[in-house]
Order: structure tokens, then sequence, then C-alpha cells
């Protein structure tokens, strides 16, 4: 009897004693209960029961109600975020390899995976200096025979060995994933010593429900505290719930093709680029929505172009997707891309004009942490520093050609234009959103005159848009309708 005694008092200190405390914290230092009450970013208001009669119908809201005024509620949220987030750089160096050994991802992963790997070979099938990612390398001829690949001459019998090198793979070494990298197999050229990166190790998927929470004006605060926007429709382009019409397409496609037959008239490649959300490339972050159709609206809207007309357009969401198992293509705590997905986004665009790409695996790529806070931090009201630093890569991109003029007002200027001395004398002429800014770094190293501007400012670079080699159409998907209102200006500009 005494230990049933024993154990209800237990019971009741554990319920009482925090509260008490928390009651004499409040009359006696108000001040130090002002400091240990404070907000931890969350940004809404506390639940509230409006009536007596609440407390006994919805049990939910009286769960809530209480819950937003637990002792020491806000200590306690601030502790385990600071906890967490120490412990995220050695979960995913250490553990979280362990993890994906043991249990694959499933089969969802698996039947995308495919398509997302061909879509980047592709994307990168024509690279200058490109290394081998993924595949077993190709040899020009198999070795000893004298039978040449397509379209080569036959070598002579006693130079063969020289003109043809056949890796041998002979030595490997794994490379664990750090705090700003994936993990991935190093096999090592035991004769030459070239180095190919294969068999990277996938990321660990939470499946399991999470509950959408909204900082602010519409910050959405995701798995392994991912941030994500929804102030602009954002989870309806996710849900796929904002499908274009058979008329809308029609319309934007007869438009397009008017711009495009004006460009032809004037001797301009065109091409239209539509930029993936960060919520479509890293929806293994998102909460728990329901996603209606998996074949979204820009999705639909590019393969209906391409069916219906000879306009380049591109969605490289699948090439995004394949390089993310090396590099983060967008920032954790931002909308936007970062240097590598600007990169992927960059080559998409050369592809469908016809100028060489460049393979990210044959490039110095250097990680590092991010100076700048994403911004849905601010969009979000949320404090920064409860979170971990944001990886960020610098990619040595063609360092040995001079850029000979840059606006001084900078990248992030409405209007753009820089001049390079490089092997391509074309002039382009990029009209899009804050996406292109990330894409300004090698755009003005391939062509020797660069014009970019936000879509706002196109008044001010009609003349460039009459006058250029190539005209490149660009919008992040959120913003697809701004893209869309904007075609009328671009038909009157080059109309004659």
């Amino acid at each position: 009897m005494k230990n049933h005694y024993f154990k209800i008092i237990a019971f009741l200190s554990v319920l009482i004693l925090p509260m008490a405390v928390w009651l004499v914290i409040a009359l006696a230092a108000p001040k130090r209960f002002g400091e240990l009450n404070f907000d931890v970013g969350e940004k809404r208001d506390k639940t509230e029961l409006e009536s007596v009669t609440e407390i006994a119908t919805t049990g939910d809201k009286v769960t809530s109600y209480f819950a937003d005024r637990a002792p020491f509620r806000s200590v306690l949220i601030s502790f385990y975020r600071k906890i967490y987030n120490a412990a995220e750089a050695p979960y995913e160096k250490g553990i979280k390899p362990v993890l994906v050994k043991l249990y694959p991802k499933g089969n969802n992963d698996e039947r995308s995976s495919a398509a997302y790997e061909k879509a980047y070979e592709e994307l990168f099938h024509n690279s200058k200096d490109e290394k081998p990612v993924n595949p077993e390398p190709e040899s020009a001829s198999t070795p000893g025979s004298s039978k040449p690949a397509d379209g080569d001459t036959a070598p002579d019998d006693s130079s063969a060995e020289e003109q043809v090198h056949v890796h041998k793979f002979e030595e490997s070494r794994v490379v664990q994933p750090d705090y700003l990298n994936y993990g991935y197999t190093e096999y090592i050229c035991s004769e030459c010593g070239y180095t190919e990166k294969r068999d990277f190790v996938n990321k660990l998927v939470d499946s399991s429900y999470f509950a959408p929470n909204t900082h602010g004006e519409g910050v959405i605060v995701g798995r392994y505290d991912w941030l994500f926007l929804d102030m602009t429709g954002d989870v309806e382009y996710y849900k796929g719930t904002n499908l274009l019409s058979a008329e809308e397409e029609q319309e934007y496609l007869t438009k397009l093709r008017k711009i495009s037959q004006l460009c032809e008239d004037r001797g301009i490649v065109l091409a239209v680029f539509l930029a993936p959300d960060k919520e479509q490339v890293y929806s293994e972050y998102m909460p728990s929505y329901k996603v209606e159709n998996e074949y979204k609206r820009l999705e639909r809207f590019a393969d209906y172009v391409r069916e219906n007309s000879d306009i380049p357009i591109s969605y490289p969401l699948a090439e995004l997707k394949y390089a993310d198992r090396y590099w983060r293509t967008y920032f954790k705590y931002d909308t936007h891309w970062n240097s590598i997905g600007a990169f992927i986004g960059v080559q998409s665009v050369y592809r469908m004009i016809g100028v060489e790409t460049s393979n990210p695996s044959s490039l110095e790529i250097i990680g590092c942490l991010r100076a700048e806070t994403g911004d849905l931090f601010g969009m979000g009201e949320i404090d920064p520093s409860s979170y971990t630093p944001e990886p960020e890569y610098i990619v040595s991109y063609k360092s040995d050609v001079p850029v000979v003029f840059e606006s001084p007002e900078g990248i992030n200027a409405g209007v753009f234009r820089s001049a390079a001395e490089c092997d391509n004398d074309d002039k382009i002429v990029l009209v899009g959103d804050s996406f292109r800014i990330a894409m300004t770094e090698y755009l003005e190293k391939d062509f020797a005159e660069c014009v970019i501007a936000h879509r706002d400012n196109m008044e001010d670079i009609a003349e460039d848009m009459r006058e250029t080699d190539y005209l490149i159409l660009e919008t992040a998907e959120r913003f697809d309708y701004l893209l869309f209102q904007s075609l009328d200006e671009v038909i009157e500009i080059l109309s004659p």
C-alpha cells in the first residue's frame, strides 16, 4: 500500500513541481521569467479555449492549449534544437552511411533512379574533358583487339598500345560523407592514377508522417530542419493541384510560337528554361502533404511544348536530383539553388542551344560554409542561431577566361552586362528572375557579350533582345505565371 501511495505522490510531484517552480519564478523574478519564456520562432498565436465546454468536447485543442503554456517550454525546445543540430554532423558522417547500407531506399526511389541517371548522362554526353561519373568507363577499343571504335581509323599494330589506354581499376577507397557532402567509392587506375567516383552513398529518407508547420507569413519547417516556402502557391505546385488547363497550355504555346518565329526572322536562337522549385528537388524533406498528381504543372507543360513544337524548353528536375547524389544543389535555408544547382541549370541551357556542356565531375569543387543566412529565416521570422551552418560550394570554372567588363552594380542588378575574351564570339541575353543571378558566373565566361536582366527590366534591354544571338526566357517554377504574363511584352519588343 505504501508503495502505491508513493507512486501517486511521485506522479503528482512530476506534474505539480515544475508548475510550482514556474509560478514562483514568475512572481519573485519577473525579469528572469521573461528570459526563460522567450519566443522560439514559431510566430503563431497560442491556442485559446473560447468556452469551458470546449474542454469536454475538443481533446486535441485542450492538449494544444496546455502544451503552449507548459513550464519551461521555450527552454526545453531550444535545448532540443541545440542537441539535434550538434548531432547532425556526426550523424551525417558516421551513422547515416551505415544505416543506408543496412536499410536501402524503397521502391519509389529505385524506380526513378534510372530515369534520373539517364537524364544526367544525356546532359553531359558531349562534355569537354568529361570524366565518367557512375557507369563503367568505355574504352576506344577492346583490349587485345585491333577493331577500331565507330568513327575511328584502325591504328597500326605497333602503336596500338600507345594510342589506347584502358583504365585498370584495381584499387578503391571509400570516401565517407562529411558535413558538406555525401559519400562515394573512389576507384583508382593502378597504371595512370586516374580516379573515378562511383557507388555513392544514398541519403537516408524518413517516410514517416511529418505534420506541416508554417512560420511567419509562409515558411514551412520540413524534415531535418529543412526550410521551404509557401508564399506564392508553392505547396500547390508541389501537390500538383494547380495544373494548367488545356486552353492555357494552348494559349501560352501559341505565344511562344510567335516569339520563336520572330526570333527566327532575326537569326536568334530561342530557348525557354524552367528552374524547378526546391520543393520538387528535395521532396524527401517536405512535410507529409498528399501529392494529388505526380505528373505536375511544369513537367506537363514542357512535354506539351516539345510534343507540339520544335521550341527548345527545359525543366531539369531529374538532372538536379541526380546531381544531388554528389552535391547539394539548393540551399537548405534559402529559396534558391546554389552554385552547383545553377551550374546544372546553365548546362541544361547549353544543351538546348547547342553549346558544349562541361561535366561538374571534371571541375574543382570546394565545399565550405556559407557566410550569409538563408532568406527563409527572415521570411519566417526564425532565429538562425539555433540552426547548423549552411553548406556552400565554390566551383572553379574557366579561371583562364578573362572577363574584361562587368556592370559596376554587380550581378544582383536589374540589368547586368559583361564582356569576356573567350572562344565564343556570340552574345546571349537571359531574361528571368532571381534564379538568374547564380547562373551569371558561368554565362559570362562562355559568351563574348552577356546581358542578364530581370523580366521587369525588359524595356531597358529591348535593343539587346532584338540584336542578340541567343535569347533565353527563364523562370523559377513558382513564378511561371509571371513568365506567361511577360510573353506579350517579348512579342512587342521583337516585332518589327
